[in-house]
């Protein structure tokens, strides 16, 4: 079993943000559960301090809340990421039940059946962060069950009768399109409002979309070869596919069902670099239009892909190909 050796970390250095001299517990690097780093990412200094502020106390949960693509799930993981922190995110479909997430008994070499943990269990035996993806689907009932586990730090395996004392490094954290009080959009299919006294073991965090000025760093580190206005046209068009996506409440509910994350604005940044091609006066030629096809619009319905397209060429202009 892989032994974990606490790292202590400056905030400042770890994270690009301003949080003076002030450390955060990790571990050092190496456990295959810790997830993989994006050295491009950004993060928000609130995001940042109230992550470090789950992590210092006991008992307490994360909720990240934001619209789709804002980030949230990578926010997660990007700082188990940078502190070596063991993260399990395992898929949480309409169909999961929460006993799936303990384990199960399977068919031992030695004959008859052994338990194996399922991956709730796992963070919670070995200290590991558990999150809970998009949990404002599921029905109250399923979101009740953590509750006494949360509270009393006591998970009991009805199949084997084992009760585990939770570590106490463990901390669940979750992500949604909305909290608690559920969708008002209307956007977000199968978000249900959920159970208070679960909400109530959790703080929140807002998550939004990048400004213009940090996509415009992250582009210009990821892709430096990428003429500066060709960058800058694509986060124009990006931020206008969200503001359509968003709409008047600025949480989701606009006229498009698609939006430009940062992932996929990256990617698009990424294919419109390798589909370009020198022509024969020696320039470099871009096909934005194409790598934009490829990363996205080919994928959705007719109409919000000729939106999408009217909103490049409306910034690219001429470039736009």
């Amino acid at each position: 079993m892989f032994k974990l050796t606490p790292k202590s970390y400056s905030i400042t250095d770890t994270f690009g943000v301003d949080a003076g001299k002030a450390q955060v517990m990790g571990f050092e690097h190496g456990h295959p559960c810790v997830p993989r780093l994006d050295e491009h990412f950004i993060f928000d200094l609130d995001f940042i301090r109230t992550m470090v502020y789950v992590l210092r106390t006991q008992g307490v949960g994360m909720w990240a809340l934001g619209p789709t693509g804002a980030g949230k799930s990578q926010g997660f993981a990007q700082i188990a990421a940078r502190l070596g922190i063991p993260l399990i995110a395992p898929p949480i479909g309409d169909n999961t039940e929460f006993t799936d997430l303990l384990g199960g008994m399977y068919p031992s070499p030695q004959g008859g059946f052994v338990w194996r943990d399922g991956p709730f269990t796992t963070a919670c035996r070995n200290g590991y962060l558990f999150v809970a993806e998009e949990l404002n689907t599921k029905a109250p009932e399923f979101q009740m069950a953590f509750v006494p586990i949360l509270d009393h730090g006591v998970l009991h395996i009805p199949v084997t009768d084992e009760r585990i004392q939770v570590h106490p490094n463990f901390r669940m954290l979750v992500t949604g399109n909305a909290g608690v009080s559920g969708d008002q959009t209307g956007l977000y299919r199968g978000v249900q409002t959920g159970n208070l006294a679960f909400g109530d073991r959790f703080i929140f965090a807002k998550v939004s979309y990048l400004t213009p000025e940090q996509e415009s760093g992250v582009l210009t580190r990821a892709n430096p070869g990428l003429p500066e206005e060709l960058r800058g046209y694509m986060i124009q068009t990006a931020n206008e596919v969200r503001k359509l996506f968003l709409g008047e409440d600025g949480f989701g509910g606009g006229s498009l069902s698609t939006v430009i994350s940062t992932r996929k604005l990256r990617q698009w940044a990424n294919l419109t670099a390798a589909y370009a091609k020198v022509d024969a006066n020696m320039k470099k030629a871009y096909f934005p239009k194409k790598a934009l096809e490829v990363t996205l619009t080919c994928s959705i319905p007719a109409a919000e892909a000729q939106t999408i397209n009217d909103l490049g060429q409306a910034a690219f202009g001429p470039d736009w190909q």
